[in-house]
């Protein structure tokens, strides 16, 4: 599965993706607001490979009502 062909699938909780594998940084799924990485407690998904990235998104992610999150839905309902 290509790097598109996750954010493709996973619209509803990926924003947006960094391949920064070049540099030895990995792959990162940036999560829309009201998502969370639970694992982590962080708004994204970190990790070394497409396969690892998806496995992340599929078992860890939750839906998020954090302020940061509260914020951001409220500002796009505008």
């Amino acid at each position: 599965m290509t790097l598109k062909q996750v954010q493709k699938k996973y619209a509803a909780i990926v924003d947006s993706y960094s391949d920064e594998r070049d540099r030895g940084d990995g792959i990162w799924f940036y999560l829309r607001p009201g998502f969370v990485n639970a694992l982590s407690e962080t708004h994204c998904v970190h990790e070394y490979t497409v396969r690892d990235c998806v496995s992340k998104l599929k078992d860890d992610v939750r839906p998020c009502d954090c302020d940061c999150c509260r914020r951001l839905l409220a500002k796009k309902a505008n």
